[in-house]
């Protein structure tokens, strides 16, 4: 192979990386995305505990937000993001590991308490 050729072959190469890396980009938005968006909004999170119905629906009414990649899961989850001092009145709230586990995501209400200074978004 002459020279000329393992230059044409090593921008092949290149080219075809660029090219999947673009698909990979234009898919982060979708579906894909939404694992990625998850962990990020775990990685927000100092604790994580799950909580009833009726334990959400106060704090919805208080206006604590819903972080919006419950509404990508099916079916939907509930993530919100309170504060510790929030999080240490509520009485039925059972602590869970931080992490993507079959446990979590069987939960489908979430209170998240970030870390200190940290404001998930």
């Amino acid at each position: 192979m002459t020279p000329i050729e393992r230059l044409q072959e090593r921008v092949r190469a290149q080219q075809t990386r660029l090219l999947v890396r673009r698909w990979e980009v234009r898919q982060s938005a979708t579906s894909k995305g939404t694992w990625y968006r998850l962990r990020r909004a775990l990685a927000f999170a100092d604790a994580v505990y799950a909580v009833d119905a009726a334990t959400l629906a106060v704090l919805l009414a208080e206006g604590w937000k819903r972080a919006p990649v419950g509404d990508e899961l099916e079916p939907t989850r509930d993530y919100v993001f309170v504060s510790r001092e929030r999080a240490s009145r509520i009485a039925s709230a059972r602590p869970l590991k931080i992490r993507l586990s079959a446990e979590l995501l069987a939960e489908p209400h979430i209170v998240l308490v970030p870390f200190e200074g940290i404001t998930p978004t």
